[in-house]
């Protein structure tokens, strides 16, 4: 249990190795948080980088979600353990320690520990992005829908109980990273309406 918690604890710090912050001190010297939307991940660094600080950062981040549960395979931890690893390395980005609490929201560390975890959790979701991106043309707020299913794919699969109850925590933090654009959508939302 000792050797499974120091994991953990390393899966955080790895998580808190927002790509995005690094490239950006790199390769100008400046911290993201100061332009765009303030936000440490490969959206922003896009904003300010171009395509290939975006695919940077999306490769960066997700590659670490990836490894954190590939490690975690090969140490033979069960499926409940491994999702623990997951929220540990999600909660890690988005709440960097040595950031000052201030990361990214995860999708693209998710997206890298679904791969490893099981890349048919992924599909649906992908589905359900694109879907949702079409037509609201707001690539956050679809984001966050297509997570918001997560549980009820990883239920449809199969997974014992627990590792659903777990899928729903990792959920409930991404979804919980992205409640600036649900607010600001919802507000949209409202407002239109009251107009029609």
């Amino acid at each position: 249990m000792t050797s499974f918690l120091l994991y953990i604890i390393f899966a955080y710090l790895i998580g808190g190795l927002c790509g995005a912050y690094y490239l950006l001190r790199w390769k100008i010297g400046e911290n993201l948080r100061d332009h765009g939307s303030g936000n440490l991940g490969a959206t922003n660094a896009g904003r300010v980088l171009g395509k290939a600080g975006f695919i940077i950062t999306f490769l960066w981040d997700a590659g670490k979600g990836s490894a954190i549960i590939y490690v975690a395979r090969i140490l033979d931890y069960d499926q409940p353990l491994i999702w623990i690893c997951a929220i540990a390395v999600v909660a890690g980005h988005i709440w960097p320690i040595q950031l000052q609490f201030k990361g990214g929201k995860g999708a693209a560390t998710l997206i890298g520990i679904l791969v490893v975890l099981d890349a048919y959790l992924l599909w649906p979701l992908l589905i359900i992005f694109l879907t949702s991106f079409v037509i609201l043309r707001k690539f956050g707020i679809a984001g966050a829908l297509a997570f918001f299913t997560l549980p009820f794919v990883v239920w449809l699969r199969g997974y014992e109980p627990l590792s659903v109850i777990l899928s729903i925590i990792l959920t409930i933090i991404v979804i919980f990273a992205y409640r600036d654009h649900i607010v600001t959508f919802v507000s949209v939302f409202k407002k239109r309406s009251r107009n029609k």
